[in-house]
């Protein structure tokens, strides 16, 4: 069996009932290991070599893919972590499915992930962006750009529960809109009265168009975004008014969460409104502050503001 035909059978037996966008992150992340091996490579002609040759290619490698364009600079360490865990259930399942022979657990190095730098979009990106969607592109997608900023930066909805927003499942009237996310997980997200507004001055124009589904988010073949086309808009956006900075949809995700950290917001609630299975992943990966944050929290919020100052009697 080649590359190619063995990670197909591995998705398509892995995935069995999933409904979300699980088999699409798997190919994707397969992809990697496709690309460098081959697809036509016949699975017993992969050696312990191959994987070890791979994996420092793929983690010293000096290009990655931003949207649909290859661009210079080196791949996230998550990236690298999460392929390489897929990459090596990949190699498990051929196993103990008799495609190879080979075992490849022992030369997989599974890196660990360092402490994550804040990766929060700028309040004034948001803004720009805003301003952007409003004046740019085509007269029937600047409000629908307008309500995925706006659906961006108020839920911290990952793209793939955005992607499966239906109008079916909306409540504008309670500010709701329950859709799936990672790991084909329900989800409530909610919304304030602008973005509830942002979204009623979208859903007119979405119907004028005749969409051919009940997705939220439609393109101009009138059918549902893909995460991939939401990941688009904002890039355009970004190209038009070359903004500099982070202005990815995950960057809104992390804004998100740290800014309610910030206004007050407890790490037990926020790790609920943003899906994640564990308050652990919350703390970790998004209640983190670079160092000039840190000093201005200490400054507001130090004790010591409680005190008088006792100077010493000479």
């Amino acid at each position: 069996m080649e590359l190619k035909e063995a990670t197909v059978q591995f998705v398509n037996d892995v995935c069995v009932g999933k409904t979300n966008l699980t088999p699409d992150a798997y190919h994707n992340k397969l992809l990697y290991l496709r690309v460098y091996i081959g697809d036509d490579t016949p699975m017993d002609n992969i050696s312990n070599q191959d994987i070890i040759d791979f994996q420092k290619y793929f983690k010293n490698r000096n290009t990655k893919r931003r949207g649909s364009t290859i661009v210079s600079g080196h791949i996230s360490p998550f990236t690298i972590r999460n392929a390489l865990i897929t990459i090596r259930y990949f190699l498990r399942w051929c196993h103990e499915k008799s495609i190879t022979n080979d075992n490849f657990m022992s030369v997989i190095n599974i890196p660990k992930l360092p402490k994550p730098e804040p990766k929060a979009v700028r309040k004034d990106t948001v803004l720009a962006l805003l301003e952007l969607a409003a004046t740019t592109g085509f007269l029937w997608c600047r409000p629908r750009n307008i309500a995925i900023i706006y659906l961006l930066r108020d839920t911290g909805g990952r793209l793939g529960a955005l992607a499966l927003m239906d109008v079916d499942n909306l409540d504008l009237q309670t500010g709701r809109i329950y859709t799936k996310t990672k790991g084909d997980n329900s989800i409530t997200l909610r919304l304030t009265d602008t973005t509830v507004q942002a979204i009623k001055n979208w859903l007119p124009v979405r119907n004028s168009l005749h969409p051919l589904d009940h997705k939220l988010l439609t393109n101009r073949q009138r059918v549902g975004l893909a995460p991939q086309g939401i990941y688009r808009a904002i890039y355009t956006l970004t190209e038009r008014g070359e903004i500099v900075g982070r202005s990815n949809p995950h960057a809104f995700r992390h804004a998100f969460a740290r800014d309610l950290l910030r206004n007050g917001a407890d790490l037990s609630t926020v790790s609920q409104l943003m899906g994640h299975s564990s308050i652990q992943t919350t703390a970790d990966y998004y209640a983190r502050w670079a160092d000039d944050e840190l000093q201005i929290s200490h400054n507001k919020f130090s004790p010591v503001n409680d005190l008088p100052l006792i100077n010493p009697q000479i």
